[in-house]
């Protein structure tokens, strides 16, 4: 029988031995909850399966094509009624998924985010993100803003089930956003847990910088279904969202180039 103080956790993989492992041992060393993990490959050939044998609960093939596919099949798999799931090369902050589990269950809650960071391909801090409270987050949602970090999300598996999960039809690379507008359209309780629970990885063959045409294509195809926001409010809605984002942004770019070698930093000015 599932219980509200487990949690099943899946990660997609495709040749993710690189940074697996530290993935793992980000959930694996959370001590206080109860932990269920999924892994769903897409055909690794790098060793990434054998790697995870004996470390995780299930290892599910499911065939390349769709990550969002692929995590739908991972939670329809999973035994627990809170779910998340979390890319191959992310991770988690130490010993944050107890109490953020607490928050959900105190709250009875069906959905709900957190703080987050972003680090580089190094796993070095990288920036922040401007992540405001759960009434504001509606209204950037319909200006096509994401305002907080993707696997800091949790949610009850009936959430998944009322909304027929991720959209794999028409969408193959916004279909978080438009599950999370339909999330924020709906009657769920929604939290906010106001700790830092993840950190993103940015790298330069990512999923958003290869395909950021067909990216976009999609975000205003959602916006269209999902927002009542007039083409001003939506302009309006992003310049504030950059006032408010607007250390973070400077941060990331200044660490981009830094990463680029196109700027030096002295050691006197750097704040890493």
């Amino acid at each position: 029988m599932a219980t509200l103080n487990r949690i099943s956790i899946i990660i997609p993989t495709y040749n993710s031995i690189k940074f697996i492992q530290h993935t793992l041992y980000s959930i694996l060393s959370q001590t206080n909850c109860e932990k269920e993990i999924i892994v769903v490959d897409s055909g690794s050939k790098d060793g990434t399966v054998e790697f995870c044998a004996g470390k995780v609960d299930k290892v599910i093939y499911y065939p390349p094509g769709s990550m969002y596919a692929a995590i739908n099949e991972g939670i329809r798999n999973a035994s627990n009624e809170i779910v998340t799931y979390i890319n191959s090369d992310d991770c988690y902050y130490h010993d944050i998924l107890a109490d953020y589990l607490n928050y959900i269950i105190e709250k009875d809650l069906d959905f709900a985010y957190a703080l987050g960071d972003y680090m580089d391909a190094n796993g070095v801090f990288r920036s922040s993100i401007y992540t405001p409270d759960v009434k504001l987050v509606k209204k950037y949602l319909e200006a096509g803003l994401l305002t907080f970090i993707q696997p800091s999300v949790i949610f009850k598996k009936k959430v998944f089930d009322i909304l027929n999960g991720f959209n794999t039809t028409s969408l193959k690379y916004c279909s978080d956003y438009d599950f999370y507008c339909r999330v924020f359209k709906s009657d769920f309780s929604i939290g906010f847990y106001k700790k830092r629970v993840v950190t993103f990885r940015i790298s330069d063959n990512q999923i958003s910088n290869a395909h950021k045409g067909i990216m976009l294509a999609e975000e205003i195809s959602i916006m269209s279904q999902y927002s009542t926001l007039s083409s001003f409010e939506k302009l309006w809605v992003r310049v504030m969202f950059k006032y408010h984002n607007a250390g973070n942004i400077f941060l990331r770019v200044l660490r981009g180039y830094q990463l680029s070698g196109k700027i030096k930093v002295s050691k006197s000015m750097s704040p890493f």
